[in-house]
This record gives structure tokens, C-alpha cells and sequence, in this order.
């Protein structure tokens, strides 16, 4: 079979997954392990074609991007943390992962996050809303407060 420049191939008798980086003589191809990052040389019935590569194909954008998640909601109440954030102060520890939870929420594309603090005395309140005030990646925030049955939260609306 004649492989060419940007095939991927796998080994036959091997977990080896690879580009044909360029086409050398008597069989030999030089390719670039995917897994480990090498580049080697093989003979071509070592391998086995898996997708030929088309230099007209090309992947817009809009293809790559990832559809925006609508809602991420996250309880900041002591019970609800995770339990390596329990050996810090409380308040501190609420702090580091709203903060933690911003950025994981911004590099997921999510469109709102929900910060449920609860009623207390307003200085979590207040902190969080120093900290998303001057966050890059909010856009707007609202206050929700205690309903019925809804706690109290910031609401944040990311960019």
C-alpha cells in the first residue's frame, strides 16, 4: 500500500499510533508517534492505514467550538465543600473555591454560574462580591436572596 505524507496509521502486531511525517525510500516511512511523542522510522508492512489525510479538508471554528453550558450551580455552605478545602480557615475556604470554581466555569464556556453562600452575616457575601467585581470574565452579577425554598446567591453571568 503507498502510504503518503499526513496518513494515520497504527502498527499490525502494536498499540502504535502515528502520522506519516514523510515518505523515505524502499518501503520506509518516517512517522511521528502520537502516544509518546517520537518520531521513528518503520517499514510500511509494519503498518496499517487508518485514515488517509486530505490537504482540502480544513475545520472551521464553528466546528471546533464547544456548544455554551446554560447553568453550573455551586454550594458554598461548610458541609457542601469538597474535603481538601476543609483545612483552611471557612471563610478562606469559600473564597479559594468560588475562585476555583469562576475559572473552571469560564474555561468550560458556561453562561451563568450560581454562588449559593446562604444568610449569615454578609461577609462571605461581601467578599464574593469584591472578588467577581473584579474577575475578567464576569459580564454581570445578581443577587438572589432568600425565598421560599431558594437560599441566598450571587448569580454570575460570564463572558
Amino acid at each position: 500500500m503507498a502510504f503518503q505524507e499526513g496518513d494515520e496509521v497504527r502498527g499490525k502486531d502494536s498499540t502504535l499510533k502515528a502520522k506519516v511525517l514523510k515518505v523515505l525510500d524502499r518501503g520506509y516511512l518516517m512517522i511521528y508517534e502520537l502516544e509518546f511523542g517520537m518520531e521513528m522510522n518503520m517499514h510500511e508492512s509494519e503498518l496499517v492505514l487508518v485514515q488517509r489525510f486530505d490537504p482540502g479538508f480544513v475545520q472551521t471554528k464553528e466546528a471546533i467550538a464547544k456548544p455554551k453550558n446554560q447553568k453550573r450551580r455551586i454550594d458554598l455552605h461548610e458541609k457542601k465543600l469538597p474535603s481538601n478545602y476543609r483545612y483552611q480557615p471557612l471563610l478562606q475556604a469559600q473564597c479559594d473555591y468560588a475562585v476555583y470554581q469562576l475559572a473552571k466555569a469560564a474555561q468550560e464556556s458556561c453562561s451563568e454560574l450560581e454562588l449559593v453562600h446562604g444568610k449569615g452575616q454578609g461577609v462571605l457575601h461581601q467578599r464574593l462580591m469584591q472578588m467577581c467585581q473584579s474577575h475578567p470574565s464576569v459580564k454581570s452579577l445578581k443577587i438572589q436572596k432568600a425565598a421560599l425554598e431558594l437560599p441566598h446567591a450571587i448569580v454570575i453571568l460570564l463572558r
